[in-house]
């Protein structure tokens, strides 16, 4: 048996690089790199094994480590087939630089005892356990990491869902007020229309007995009069209630805060709203219209532009409003009008407004300009509003 003293001089330096790289492999399958990277690694570190085996005594010696040097390639590469393709044409390189090795020392040559083939096969063979362990923890990764993408994309659908719900739930509730002030409207109209009629026939008979029947004259009229005070009651209370109905329908600037908030915590969007110096109203139609495109252009930058970030700006322009919805999802060079621009465009018209929007470089801004009365409100910075403007950015 030969010793190990017997090794060529710098052998344990090469042992010793053997190890280095062997450590630093370790280290890239424990940092989880590529399974390119991890072969190119152990590629170098089988070169450096066939140069090692070939300094040893003994040619009978030289297939060990290249063979360990295989395997290990064969398990971090992800495809077996292009693990098997590679470790077949390593070792067909290894034959072909091998055989006249053999040949030229075909006589009988001692091989290292067990205790130094255990030493320089131990740490490649360490290695190939790592590496194998190394590619079953991969293997659980990327199954845990098509649940968590699988996961986002449920979570998505159903953030979606939930906004779609809310649209429905808030459209649904708009016509129900309508339908009730539309009821209100007819009761008012015909019971104002019944209570006029009954008090004309009553100052008609009390006219027949103003002179025949004082006392008659007067009871009628006193009749006349208590309808008046029960017409003037249930006028009342009607416009009481369609009061509670345009204040429940309230969509100035105010309630574009509470439809930022509530949209931020159905999607899990950060929604930014800034007032800048516009009045705290301007009349119930262009109130509707500009609350009405906020909540499209909300919905819009999350459903199709999925935004994570968006901005809501109002500013006040000398006889314009604009209003910008500006966020950092995915823009359109190509965009063709949906529905909901559609939907924006007519809203918009109906109040002469106009309707743009563009791609940014990150993101994508819709912006609506809205004609309207100077107001004594605006030209001044809101005192209750956040402060800070969205700023308008180069495309």
């Amino acid at each position: 048996m030969v010793a190990f003293q017997e090794f060529p001089a710098g052998f344990w330096q090469d042992v010793l690089l053997l190890g280095v790289l062997a450590g630093g492999l370790l280290v890239l399958l424990l940092l989880g790199y590529s399974p390119l990277l991890l072969g190119l690694a152990v590629f170098v570190l089988w070169l450096l094994a066939v140069y090692l085996s070939f300094s040893l005594p003994s040619p009978g010696a030289a297939p060990l480590l290249p063979l360990l040097g295989a395997a290990t390639l064969l398990s971090v590469v992800r495809s077996s087939t292009r693990g098997v393709v590679l470790t077949v044409t390593m070792l067909g390189c290894f034959i072909f630089a091998a055989y006249p090795v053999v040949v030229t020392y075909n006589h009988s040559v001692a091989g290292l005892d067990l205790a130094g083939r255990v030493l320089l096969a131990g740490p490649a063979l360490v290695l190939h356990l790592v590496a194998r362990l190394s590619a079953r923890i991969e293997q659980t990764l990327e199954r845990e990491r098509q649940k968590n993408l699988q996961l986002e994309k449920t979570v998505g659908v159903l953030s979606r869902a939930n906004v779609g719900f809310q649209q429905y739930a808030q459209n649904l509730e708009v016509r129900s007020r309508d339908e009730e002030r539309k009821r209100i409207t007819r009761d008012l109209h015909d019971t104002i229309g019944y209570m006029i009629s009954a008090i004309t026939v009553m100052l008609d008979a009390a006219l027949g007995f103003l002179h025949s029947s004082p006392e008659r004259c007067a009871e009628v009229l006193q009749k006349a009069r208590n309808h008046v005070d029960a017409t003037h009651q249930e006028t009342r209370t009607a416009l009481h209630a369609l009061h509670s109905l345009e204040s429940a329908t309230a969509f100035g600037v105010e309630n574009i805060h509470e439809i930022a908030k509530s949209f931020g915590a159905a999607t899990g969007v950060k929604v930014e709203v800034f007032f800048s110096n516009v009045a705290k109203t301007y009349g119930g139609v262009v109130d509707a219209t500009m609350y009405r495109f906020v909540q499209e252009a909300l919905v819009n930058a999350f459903r199709h532009g999925k935004a994570k970030n968006i901005q809501v700006a109002l500013w006040h322009h000398p006889g314009e409003l604009q209003v910008y919805v500006r966020d950092d999802g995915e823009g359109s060079s190509d965009l063709e009008e949906g529905i909901g621009f559609l939907g924006m465009r007519e809203r918009l018209s109906q109040v002469q407004g106009q309707l743009a929007y563009e791609t940014l470089k990150s993101g994508f801004r819709v912006t609506a300009r809205i004609p309207v009365e100077p107001n004594p409100e605006a030209g001044k910075a809101r005192k209750d509003a956040p402060e800070g403007t969205l700023k308008e950015e180069e495309r």
